[in-house]
């Protein structure tokens, strides 16, 4: 039988030596055959010469015993090939001083190093299932990896580190000169030692690039070998399996290099650059970064990108937001992709820089929308101000008494859409609805849309375009929409500017005031747009905030149900009560019935001298405005040579011809019923009407209570309306109000009249007396002045045939009034729900609570410590006897 030594010295020619031949001369016995893949296969052993060896083993390790000796020659074997062949490789690389040689030497070492343990794991593969499994001992390749590393390569780590840092950094440099359009550097050289005068005008013409579409439209081209960095990167974190100290260090050495490296090119670039530049070039960065990643190990690739963030981003971004083209000049200009990807690199940050970019969009917002404004308020014509010497007026200024700032104009409004919607679209699109760039967006809005402009709140400019939106029919020609889908994208766009209103409640009552006129006088019922507002309204803010509107739109619907049937009554009733009361006296008795059932405190029933009937027994002193108004009373054809005003002190039964009442041809009588809860209040207005009105009045009262019961009527005439047949040079149509028609039908007897006579004769007081003759002979001359206070009958003429008499302008139109006692019975009623759950609760929480929960406008402490102490006086909360800071529920 064979010794140890001949046995070992066949396997030492026939297998170790040929292989060591292989892989460092290259040499083979057999040629290279082409696999199933088509590549090509080196042959090192044939089929019988491996079996041989392998037999060999096996017999050696099984049947002869000597595992121990085979297992220790192994470890001299590999031993001697890393310390014959590989370690003088990696001392002369190492010697060039050359990072890139050494590199790819060590590679290379790597590489023959895998494939000779390799081989000779397949050779000695018995071994491991025998003896190395019975005694416990590490296995080939575990044995053979443990002095590669241990004994060779972890004196080289400091070596290999700092080659594999100078490499990253060439690779880097290289392409910041390519980028620069300049020439490549050495690896010596620093990115702040270059003075590139190309480089900003090429970064600008950076494709696009992201870390998401991995360089779509441009190639990362590095200029090191990156299969060698595979390599050596794969075979430092392959050693972790023995220890961990070369892939910490080398995590470590790569993470401080880089950083070191961006932290020197930002301070170089940061005040060289513009702002745009600087960003393009942190994309570029950040891209090669993130391909780099693939073979510089993950969690490595992420820390480089996190300092990139830091030194790069984070360090210079007060630097950056001072640039006079930064963030504030790209939203001047509308560059949207520079937005979008300053966006992207700040993002990567905290919410702290987050939120500095986040503040120069709300500023450049707040701007904008001032900008408006006085756009707007620079726009009122008012020549006055030059005279008084006022060159500019600011927004919130309270303006003189000679200004008067066109509400109705719907393209200022349509400008602040535009604004409205252009930059929310800028918000997606630039700022991906960032939760704080929602913030600050909503902030700026509320800021703008809470503003006066010429002295009016915004929600009356507001209220004013949806009035004009659904009064006039969308032709453009005032920046209306034109099309059904342009009216729906105004509403919704309209209601999105109400949001950003603190006093919704105000908003509410304007909207009801404006509503109230649209609706009063309409023969239609409200159209789509008029609908499609209050539902949204209602969507937004709740149904408790559109319930009085929604009541005004109820209250006409069914008023228009009736109409109809009242107008039949009225009819049949006239013609039956003129056959029974066919004599003088018993018509002048019907006729002062019916005009005493209609009758209101301060407008007097006329005294028609019947000795059997005494006014004291119809006195109705007590009526009031609780439940229902009853409002636009039209007098559609009556002429005005059918009924006298000249004396309705004295009227006797053949004064008044009730018999009109019965025919719809010569006067049209309708009423509206108005629940007074739902509707805006208005002044009261104590107007003498004619008489045959009164009797219609005392027909339509006698007629509703038969159709309702526990309903108390009270005529408006402030709101009601008249349509007068008047004859001039010819016949016209005029609308009026009931006063306006009153102090016509006055002028019938062609005599003329003072103020005060116009009084007595109508009862109204001198102030409104005077207010309405001025509508008379201002836009449509009807009347005019022969001397002072002294009027008559005008020469009228005028191409329309049919038109409508300008109300008086009413100098107090401030909501504020009710407004303000509404919002006091709010915060009674928020602060007495609050106490009643709380029972107990301090000062300063009990108003930081009642804020919270008023949606409809914001209360100040003033008006919530004032409210507190109605409440006090109302026995509803009491201060607490030990401490006078907390209250407590008593009701």
């Amino acid at each position: 039988m064979d010794t140890f030594e001949t046995q070992w010295k066949v396997i030492q020619n026939k297998g170790i030596d040929v292989l060591i031949n292989f892989l460092m001369k290259g040499e083979t016995a057999y040629p290279s055959v082409i696999d199933r893949d088509g590549r090509p296969k080196t042959i090192l052993f044939s089929n019988e010469e491996y079996s041989e060896l392998y037999t060999l083993v096996y017999k050696m390790s099984t049947l002869q015993m000597q595992g121990y000796e085979i297992y220790r020659k192994y470890e001299e074997t590999v031993d001697a090939f890393f310390r014959d062949c590989m370690a003088p490789a990696l001392k002369e690389a190492a010697a060039s001083k050359d990072p890139a040689y050494y590199l790819k030497v060590l590679a290379d070492c790597l590489e023959k190093q895998g494939v000779f343990v390799s081989w000779l794991h397949h050779i000695f593969c018995c071994l491991d299932r025998f003896h190395v499994s019975l005694n416990g001992l590490d296995n080939l390749l575990k044995c053979s990896s443990k002095i590669w590393v241990n004994e060779y390569m972890l004196p080289e780590v400091e070596i290999i580190l700092q080659s594999i840092s100078t490499e990253l950094e060439r690779d880097r440099f290289a392409s910041l000169e390519e980028a620069a359009g300049g020439p490549g550097s050495s690896t010596n050289e620093s990115p702040t030692n270059e003075s590139p005068t190309n480089e900003s005008s090429a970064v600008v013409d950076l494709v696009e690039l992201s870390p998401s579409n991995n360089g779509s439209g441009w190639t990362y081209k590095p200029v090191i070998d990156t299969s060698v960095m595979r390599t050596v990167i794969g075979a430092i974190v392959s050693w972790s399996a023995f220890t961990n100290e070369p892939l910490n260090r080398y995590r470590n050495t790569i993470a401080a290099s880089s950083e070191r490296f961006y932290r020197e090119l930002a301070i170089a670039k940061v005040d060289v650059l513009t702002f745009k530049d600087y960003l393009q070039l942190l994309r570029k960065i950040i891209a090669e970064e993130s391909l780099r990643t693939e073979w510089l190990l993950g969690d490595v690739g992420l820390e480089i990108q996190s300092s990139i963030t830091d030194v790069c981003i984070i360090a210079q971004l007060q630097k950056l937001l001072s640039k006079p083209d930064g963030i504030y000049s790209m939203l001047e200009k509308d560059d949207l992709d520079n937005l979008a990807l300053c966006y992207q690199l700040i993002s990567r940050c905290t919410t702290k820089e987050l939120g500095l970019m986040a503040n120069v969009f709300e500023t450049f917002l707040k701007d904008k929308g001032m900008l408006i404004l006085e756009n707007k308020l620079a726009n009122i014509k008012n020549p006055a101000m030059k005279a008084k010497g006022i060159e500019k007026a600011t927004p919130d200024a309270v303006p003189p008494s000679f200004m008067n700032p066109d509400v109705s104009d719907f393209h200022f409004i349509k400008s602040l859409i535009d604004y409205h919607v252009k930059y929310a679209e800028n918000l997606a699109s630039c700022f991906n609805n960032d939760f704080q760039f929602k913030v600050k967006f909503k902030e700026a809005f509320n800021h703008i849309m809470n503003k006066n402009v010429g002295g009016v709140h915004m929600a009356c400019y507001i209220c004013t375009a949806c009035d004009k939106l659904v009064r006039r029919p969308p032709t453009g020609s005032t920046g209306l929409p034109v099309t059904q889908q342009g009216v729906v994208d105004v509403c919704n766009h309209i209601v999105a500017l109400f949001s950003y209103i603190s006093d919704k409640d105000l908003f509410a009552e304007i909207y009801r005031t404006q509503l109230s006129k649209r609706l009063l006088g309409a023969e239609e019922p409200p159209n789509e747009t008029e609908r499609l507002l209050i539902s949204t309204f209602k969507h937004v803010c709740g149904h408790s905030y559109s319930s009085k509107i929604e009541g005004m739109l109820l209250d006409v619907s069914s008023g228009m149900g009736f109409r109809a049937e009242f107008t039949e009554f009225l009819k049949t009733q006239v013609k039956q009560d003129l056959g029974i009361h066919n004599t003088p006296d018993k018509l002048k008795k019907l006729i002062y019935e019916k005009i005493v059932i209609s009758s209101i405190p301060g407008s007097k029933p006329v005294d028609t001298k019947m000795d059997d009937t005494k006014m004291d027994d119809t006195k109705m002193d007590d009526t009031k405005m609780d439940d229902t108004k009853m409002d636009d009373t039209k007098m559609d054809d009556t002429k005005m040579d059918d009924i006298k005003l000249d004396d309705m002190n004295h009227i006797s039964g053949d004064d008044v011809d009730i018999s009109v009442l019965s025919d719809p041809d010569r006067l049209c009588f309708t009423v509206q019923v108005l629940t007074s809860g739902h509707w805006p209040q208005t002044t009261a207005l104590n107007v003498r009407i004619p008489v045959v009105i009164q009797v219609a009045q005392g027909y339509f009262k006698s007629w509703y209570n038969t159709q309702t019961v526990h309903r108390k009527l009270v005529w408006n005439n402030s709101i009601s309306q008249a349509i007068l047949q008047a004859t001039f040079d010819r016949h016209y149509l005029i609308v009026c109000s009931a006063a306006q028609a009153g102090l016509l039908l006055c002028f019938n007897d062609g005599k003329t009249k003072s103020a005060e006579q116009l009084s007595d004769i109508l009862g109204m007081d001198s102030l409104n007396t005077r207010k309405y003759l001025k509508s008379l002979y201002t836009r449509f001359a009807l009347i005019e002045k022969v001397e002072e206070d002294i009027y008559r009958v005008a020469k009228f003429t005028s191409q329309i045939r049919r038109f409508k008499l300008p109300l008086p302008i009413d100098t107090d139109t401030s909501h504020k009034p009710s407004v303000q006692e509404d919002r006091s019975h709010s915060i009674q009623a928020c602060l007495t729900r609050i106490m009643k759950a709380r029972k107990e609760f301090p000062h300063q929480q009990l108003v930081a609570e009642c804020v919270s929960q008023l949606s409809m406008f914001h209360p100040s402490v003033k008006q919530i410590k004032e409210n507190i102490e109605v409440l006090i006086e109302k026995d509803i909360i009491a201060r607490d006897d030990k401490d006078p800071q907390i209250y407590l529920y008593s009701a």
